[in-house]
């Protein structure tokens, strides 16, 4: 599963630096800020909720509907892997820090440096599934 994300979504952002909106940049900056709310609530299925949230948005703004159905189909499976990466707090504080990065890279429109920041973020994911 991890290797079918980094082919979507590291396609997916590249794209969407074209397309990108200042709405769609507050957009993904309100879903950080209500998963870090939701982790500092213990709220773990709002957390997940809110991550499949950010990463299904990308593919949004892209306007690509056959990922967007294929992320969907993925969401289960990425959700039981998710919880199961995500059992240590310095993890959950983590991932914040990451889709933080992503929406400050999307938001100066730098094709790069988002790129560089989903692909941080899925090697760590990666990371944190072998970990277990």
């Amino acid at each position: 599963l991890i290797q079918l994300r980094f082919c979507l979504e590291l396609f997916a952002i590249r794209e969407a630096i074209s397309y990108i909106t200042d709405n769609d940049i507050e957009g993904m900056s309100q879903i950080v800020d209500l998963q870090e709310q939701a982790m500092q609530e213990c709220d773990m299925y709002e957390y997940m909720e809110l991550d499949q949230r950010f990463h299904q948005k990308i593919f949004e703004i892209i306007g690509n509907d056959r990922m967007l159905r294929i992320m969907g189909n993925l969401s289960d499976q990425l959700v039981a892997c998710g919880i199961r990466g995500l059992r240590r707090q310095e993890r959950l504080v983590q991932v914040i820090i990451e889709h933080k990065e992503v929406v400050r890279a999307l938001s100066k429109r730098d094709a790069n440096a988002a790129f560089e920041a989903v692909k941080l973020h899925l090697e760590r994911v990666r990371c944190s599934l072998t970990d277990l």
